[in-house]
């Protein structure tokens, strides 16, 4: 079986329609979670990781036009198509899309609120970010986190290139040992780091069956290269499970959940 370069190889493009894809599936716990910590009009916030900003179009209408909500990628490409989404949209307007590297970002009491979503799996340094966010925001202002817990897919019925794939990334996960892997280390970051008031909740996934089951085989993709060059998989498998999970996707009677989502925040006193 002859490999795809292009079926396994997509990269940094299978990780950004996989971004995409997850905001949109956020989008409705997200919200709640920004009603809960209270996000009012005429507030300053920071999307820390917005991807093509469609969280941050969210967070926008809740600051209103009173309000100004700044927007960073580490992904030229994603700040691109958030510019090109925003023409003709006068009430994001004010919203701010800046390619900057997340890593190196730096700024000294300025906003009211960060949110930081679904990155901790990527960075290099979490207990730095938590930090950078810490010294980003105003005294009296506060930092929200929503992270995945990966491992935590169900299917039904039950696909053999499911589990397959969950056992691939469980070992991604563990060779590149970077992110907090559980609630309690999250959120000791945070006091770590300084916040207070420290607290978190788990969103239980839901089962979809409509294009958002592509969220399996597109965290595949975006994790291709590692798993070749790690050698946890060779090419030929690599593309018969990418074909086998897409068909299990296709298929109108199979179901796919959202894994469990962690939401963390804590205050700047």
């Amino acid at each position: 079986m002859e490999v795809q370069n292009k079926n396994i190889h997509q990269g940094s493009a299978a990780e950004r329609k996989r971004q995409s894809i997850l905001s949109k599936m956020l989008a409705p716990s997200s919200n709640g979670f920004f009603q809960k910590l209270r996000i009012k009009e005429g507030m300053h916030g920071l999307d820390l990781g917005c991807g093509t900003g469609q969280i941050t179009a969210l967070l926008k209408t809740l600051v209103g036009e009173s309000g100004k909500i700044t927007a960073i990628d580490s992904d030229e490409t994603n700040i691109n198509l958030a510019n090109e989404a925003i023409i003709g949209k006068p009430d994001i307007n004010r919203s701010i899309f800046r390619f900057e590297n997340i890593e190196e970002w730096t700024e000294n009491e300025v906003y009211d609120f960060i949110y930081y979503p679904l990155l901790l799996q990527q960075s290099r340094r979490p207990l730095s970010i938590f930090q950078q966010m810490f010294q980003g925001l105003k005294v009296g202002g506060f930092a929200m986190l929503e992270e995945l817990n990966p491992l935590e897919f169900y299917c039904f019925p039950n696909c053999y290139a499911f589990d397959r794939f969950l056992e691939l990334y469980a070992k991604v996960k563990e060779q590149k040992s970077k992110e907090p892997k559980m609630i309690t280390e999250l959120t000791d970051g945070f006091h770590e780091a300084g916040f207070r008031n420290v607290q978190a909740q788990l969103v239980q996934p839901s089962l979809f069956k409509d294009e958002n089951k592509h969220i399996a085989s597109l965290t595949m993709e975006s994790i291709a290269i590692h798993l070749l060059d790690k050698k946890l998989t060779t090419p030929t498998e690599l593309q018969a499970l990418l074909f086998e999970l897409k068909e299990f996707e296709k298929q109108p009677n199979t179901m796919i959940s959202l894994p469990s989502i962690y939401q963390i925040w804590g205050y700047k006193v």
